[in-house]
């Protein structure tokens, strides 16, 4: 399941959400965060059986939690299903809830069948990581009505006090960073666009089309 979960998402976005395989796992996916949400709402954690160790007290083979995977997903899913897409918006909406979002860098899930403790801390769930702002604020404009979502529009704020005197944008390097061999959602370090980073006006034309970007498809999800 855990090979799906990570995998299935670059399916989605390269145009086979309708293999059967993948159109089933998604849906499947769906309907368990949301029975998961249902049944413990923000109370998803429990301590382990040594020192301090923070774990999610779900069951891991039958119920799940929105990772970044899952957004991944999401923002690229197409559909015209107005009910699926409001059930994308309100698991979105409780992924970017700061009850969620302040899972701890070191946190863990419990395998009961090998008895053992998997590492899954905010690498794998929290969405506004610094050292991935940009990657995601880019998969969340691709959500409808994200414009409503309170952190989304905070830390949308954060990124529009780039804008220069002229109109463009020029944001931190460290978001748009283009580096080879690293996760790449893990760590948004493929926001890069081609341009020649010798030269003084790259940083001025890649953080502009994403800002661009970004609010178009805040404009297209209203």
């Amino acid at each position: 399941q855990l090979i799906k979960t990570v995998v299935y998402p670059y399916m989605i976005r390269a145009g086979y959400q309708d293999n059967p395989r993948i159109a089933h796992y998604f849906m499947a996916r769906i309907e368990a965060i949301e029975r998961t949400i249902s049944k413990y709402g923000f109370d998803i954690f429990t301590k382990g059986d040594q020192s301090t160790k923070v774990v999610f007290n779900i069951d891991i083979e039958n119920e799940w939690l929105p990772t970044i995977y899952d957004l991944y997903a999401f923002s690229y899913y197409q559909t015209n299903d107005t009910q699926l897409r409001d059930r994308i918006c309100k698991i979105v909406n409780y992924l970017l809830d700061d009850s969620f979002q302040c899972i701890p860098q070191k946190a863990y899930i419990f395998d009961n069948s090998n008895k053992r403790y998997y590492a899954a801390g905010n690498v794998y769930h929290a969405c506004f990581r610094n050292d991935r702002m940009l990657l995601m604020m880019q998969l969340l404009s691709n959500v409808d009505n994200i414009k409503n979502n309170n952190r989304f529009q905070k830390e949308l704020g954060k990124l529009a006090e780039y804008k220069t005197d002229e109109g463009f944008y020029e944001l931190d390097k460290k978001l748009i960073k283009e580096k080879n061999n690293v996760n790449y959602i893990y760590s948004g370090s493929h926001m890069g666009l081609g341009e020649n980073r010798r030269s003084k006006n790259w940083c001025k034309i890649e953080s502009t089309y994403w800002m661009l970007k970004i609010f178009k498809n805040i404009s297209v999800n209203d």
